[in-house]
């Protein structure tokens, strides 16, 4: 190699250093609020125990800012009394070489996401949920934390209590099981009189759960009684 290429070589490699020191001491300048975020992230999370993928945080405007771009160190806190869920103001605490410069306050939005079951298709109240009906789809659930579904064998042997068009989060509150005994449902009415085994056909006026109370109309005097459902077709009478 002769003098010429190698000086060539060298002024080129010290360009590319300067060139990629200029951009890290651009990008440290530049990021104070790229660092404010990401200290502003690590602290939702820590309060709202969800992971740094299904958080996404949006800053708004912070006041003086600018004065604390020379910080080694960012600090973020929240209120203890905040959920760290929607709209959100925390604290920045700025140091350099161990010793505190300020703090400001750090308006924000945080939005979180997961994976959760929404409706495929419409999907009518009291009807039971089918494999179908629903499917699994990112979607952002800042307003339903902790009221969304993500398995579909959770909604087996379940319906919704109101009817749900296509694409919608399944909310927990709009979903039950289904009751054994369904109101119209003809039954059996089982009891002693006089140590003798009675049964009687009733009809079912209420939608009734194991051990639940309902009202049943009996066929031989066409009136109503409170019942205790035994099972999907049987029902004592409460004396």
């Amino acid at each position: 190699m002769n003098f010429k290429n190698n000086c060539t070589i060298r002024f080129l490699c010290a360009a590319l250093v300067l060139q990629t020191v200029l951009h890290v001491s651009l990008a440290v300048g530049a990021t104070i609020e790229e660092r404010v975020t990401k200290a502003a992230k690590a602290a939702v999370c820590k309060r709202s125990g969800f992971s740094p993928s299904n958080v996404e945080i949006t800053m708004h405007s912070m006041r003086s800012l600018d004065r604390y771009a020379e910080a080694t160190g960012v600090t973020v806190t929240i209120p203890d009394y905040d959920d760290a869920i929607g709209p959100v103001t925390g604290r920045a605490v700025f140091t350099k070489d161990g010793e505190e410069l300020g703090s400001i306050p750090v308006p924000m939005r945080v939005t979180v996401y997961a994976d959760v079951l929404v409706t495929a298709q419409r999907v009518k109240r009291h009807t039971e949920i089918r494999p179908s009906d629903v499917a699994v789809e990112r979607m952002d659930i800042t307003r339903l934390v902790g009221r969304t579904i993500a398995e579909p064998d959770s909604l087996v042997g379940q319906w919704l209590t109101r009817t749900m068009s296509p694409g919608q989060i399944i909310d927990r509150k709009w979903v039950e099981v289904i009751p054994i005994v369904r109101r119209g449902d003809r039954m059996t009415m089982e009891y002693s009189a006089n140590n003798v085994q009675v049964s009687a056909n009733v009809t079912a006026m209420e939608d009734g759960y194991l051990n639940e109370t309902i009202a049943v109309k009996t066929d031989y005097a066409n009136r109503l009684v409170q019942a205790v459902v035994v099972d999907g077709s049987t029902v004592h009478p409460i004396r």
